[in-house]
């Protein structure tokens, strides 16, 4: 027995060729056979469902038109197209509200707005004067550290005169 390396098998001997009925080749070759075949079963399953779905629709299409040429042929389909011919009155009064709604949604937008900006302007003025005010403070602390500076060297400098 002779042990050889195959990229089937990492031990393959000739003594186990003989109580497999079939090479390896072979197990390969069915085994992609069968995958081949379920996934073209699948395939045709799908577009039989597919087919059968679409002839539903269809079904369901041509009922539903049939009963709509029905519905037009009695009285109450009669009176929903008067109905639907007094419409357009009803629609120029929605429009009419709706364009009422709208302008007074746009004023309060705005008021809104001018509203939000006047808060933003006192906001940022009174930001401003605090920060004038800071660097205005600043200043004269920075002026008054310099006075007593210059109150001291001349103090010092008096002190060596004497």
């Amino acid at each position: 027995m002779t042990c050889t390396f195959t990229p089937y098998y990492s031990n393959y001997s000739e003594g186990d060729e003989k109580s497999s009925s079939k090479s390896q080749p072979e197990v390969q070759k069915t085994s992609r056979g069968n995958v081949l075949v379920k996934q073209l079963l699948a395939k045709s399953i799908k577009q039989n469902n597919k087919k059968r779905a679409a002839e539903r629709v269809a079904a369901a299409a041509a009922k539903a038109s049939k009963e709509a040429e029905e519905r037009i042929a009695t009285l109450a389909v009669a009176a929903q197209i008067e109905a639907e011919k007094r419409a357009p009155a009803a629609d120029a009064e929605a429009k009419r509200v709706g364009e009422e709604k709208a302008s007074a949604a746009d004023a309060e937008a705005k008021r809104q707005v001018e509203e939000k900006a006047s808060v933003a302007d006192a906001e940022a003025k009174r930001v401003g004067e605090e920060k004038a005010s800071a660097a205005a403070a600043e200043a004269r602390r920075e002026a008054e550290q310099k006075e007593a500076e210059n109150k001291r060297m001349e103090v010092n400098k008096k002190g060596r005169r004497r």
